[in-house]
């Protein structure tokens, strides 16, 4: 069976479901032959060929292999690829496969390949996306960390405070020590956790 074959399946499968909260996509009875599709057509075809609804079909894929990360990593592998696939996403609903190329771009990729999509996925209206591109941004060195880091802060969102630390952290800012100390006025129990790791980490290194 094709590729566009099987993603019509998970699909029609997909709309019998009650809620998709979860690892549901590996509930799939056919996960193993729909994934053998997607990684045959990604060995097999170049992206240089594919139509709209090829890219459709594979940005599918990808966000439904949120847990495993299986064919976000074989599309990593040629960097040309990946940030291709990235700008493809930031078109597309598909939060899953969005904060998946946010994250590998900061993996893989160089600040100049990188920098541009993660900009555009840092105006996504899903969290979890601002998250992973604003910590990609921090280890690629973007000189725009400092500045969004601190609007995650001023969200109050505690994981995008999280995030914000951390942010301020990889990037060695002079800002991050007066956060920390925000973070202990903030209170809540994970962020205090994560702003102690930071202060240890911050302590070792002097």
């Amino acid at each position: 069976m094709s590729f566009h074959q099987e993603v019509a399946k998970f699909k029609n499968w997909a709309k019998t479901l009650l809620s998709t909260f979860g690892e549901w996509e590996l509930e799939y009875p056919e996960w193993d032959s729909f994934m053998s599709a997607a990684s045959h057509f990604l060995d097999r075809t170049s992206s240089k060929d594919w139509d709209d609804q090829d890219w459709q079909a594979v940005i599918y894929a990808v966000a439904r292999d949120n847990e495993c990360e299986n064919l976000i990593s074989i599309i990593a592998e040629d960097l040309e690829l990946l940030v291709a696939f990235s700008w493809r996403t930031t078109q597309s609903e598909e939060q899953q496969a969005k904060w998946q190329a946010a994250a590998y771009l900061g993996d893989k990729a160089s600040l100049v390949c990188a920098e541009p999509v993660l900009l555009q996925f840092m105006k996504d209206a899903d969290e979890y996306v601002v998250r992973r591109s604003l910590l990609s941004l921090s280890r690629l060195g973007s000189e725009h960390t400092e500045k969004l880091a601190i609007s995650a802060w001023d969200t109050k969102h505690l994981y995008q405070r999280i995030a914000a630390l951390h942010a301020l952290h990889n990037i060695g800012s002079n800002q991050l020590e007066y956060y920390l100390d925000l973070a202990s006025e903030d209170g809540r129990q994970h962020l205090l956790s994560n702003a102690t790791k930071l202060r240890e980490r911050t302590s070792s290194l002097r």
